[in-house]
């Protein structure tokens, strides 16, 4: 029995653009402090916010092409580990994999 969880283009976006605007403040934050000029930290900001929502995607991307350290624990008479083949969506809490575990 194999599990397969698959993410959408759109929630992988979603999950980029709430980050980039995250990460975007705290650039700009850095950026003002380290060259005294809003205009320049924002400048930096706005470019980086851009560049790096398509570098977190491809990031994703490929972590999602690999099963590395992702296992599905199944409750049976035989307990045992399984490694999801070529899942379609990173794990990060375990809470996609948690019907997949639960008793039955």
């Amino acid at each position: 029995m194999s599990a397969k969880i698959n993410s959408s283009f759109n929630r992988s976006f979603a999950k980029a653009f709430s980050w980039r605007l995250v990460a975007t403040f705290t650039t700009v934050v850095i950026a003002y402090f380290a060259t005294g000029r809003i205009d320049v930290a924002l400048e930096i900001g706005f470019l980086e916010f851009f560049l790096k929502i398509g570098v977190y995607m491809l990031h994703e991307k490929a972590w999602n092409s690999t099963s590395y350290g992702l296992k599905v624990e199944r409750s049976t008479a035989n307990t045992q580990s399984q490694e999801i083949e070529r899942p379609s969506s990173t794990i990060a809490s375990g809470l996609v994999l948690a019907p997949l575990i639960a008793e039955e």
